[in-house]
């Protein structure tokens, strides 16, 4: 069963960023852009509405609660990827704000979308107007308000996405959704939880580049270098708290 966003803030997916919608772009039955990207099928439409289908996915054994909370960290990815196309491809035009408008997937605004109709009637109050809105436009057909953002931008998150997708890295997710969190926290006016988790991310690759520094330099001239035996307490020196964040930074800043 696929899994369905709204955006929200609002949003029109349209040929050009000057364009302004008519009648004839609002078929809201059929995506503009679908990806299967490995097991996952991607679909956006015209109106901000995203469907990630998951049933592929392999199910094994795993813990219902954190497949669930990899979902949405792969939902909040593919969002990034997309925001990142607009942001530096110049993709989205609003005459009142200067900020992309953004959000962040959570299970609070997820629904069942295998009705193609979207007429449920167990969405949150939030979805609900959502839905009543994209009705009520389809029907009138007059220019959309908001943001018009450029079709182009969702090919280029797809080919982004894919691309990270690959990568073996199992925390690339969840990188990804905390990035998304610091932006939207920031976007919000949060600022003290947007930079906390900023902090997070990247103290957490700091340690990362740190800890592969520490095992290329085990050896050097082929004589042991650094060593964790008893004896030798170097390795423990080297990733105590001794070395905090800043001394980390200035050595590898010092490295060809």
């Amino acid at each position: 069963m696929p899994l369905g966003i709204y955006h929200n803030p609002d949003i029109w997916f349209v040929p050009q960023t000057s364009a302004i919608p008519s009648k004839d772009y609002l078929l809201f039955d059929k995506p503009i852009a679908e990806k299967k990207i490995d097991t996952i099928a991607i679909a956006v439409y015209r109106d901000g509405l995203f469907t990630f289908d998951f049933s592929e996915w392999p199910n094994d054994a795993e813990d219902i609660a954190k497949r669930s909370a990899k979902q949405v960290e792969i939902m909040n990815t593919y969002l990034l990827c997309l925001y990142g196309a607009i942001a530096t491809r110049g993709l989205w035009r609003n005459d009142s704000r200067q900020q992309i408008p953004i959000m962040r997937v959570d299970h609070s605004n997820i629904f069942a979308a295998d009705d193609k109709s979207f007429a449920s009637t167990n969405l949150s109050s939030d979805l609900l107007h959502i839905v009543t809105r994209r009705k009520d436009i389809s029907a009138l057909g007059f220019g959309l308000g908001g943001w018009n953002v450029s079709e182009q931008g969702i090919g280029i998150a797809f080919e982004v996405f894919s691309r990270l997708w690959q990568e073996a890295d199992d925390r690339k997710f969840t990188f990804a959704d905390l990035l998304l969190g610091a932006h939207v926290a920031h976007f919000n006016l949060r600022f003290a939880e947007s930079l906390g988790i900023a902090w997070l991310i990247s103290e957490t690759l700091l340690d990362e580049m740190w800890r592969k520094y520490l095992e290329r330099n085990r050896r050097r001239n082929g004589q042991k270098f650094i060593t964790a035996n008893e004896k030798n307490n170097r390795l423990k020196r080297l990733t105590s708290s001794d070395f905090s964040a800043s001394v980390k930074i200035e050595t590898l800043s010092l490295l060809d």
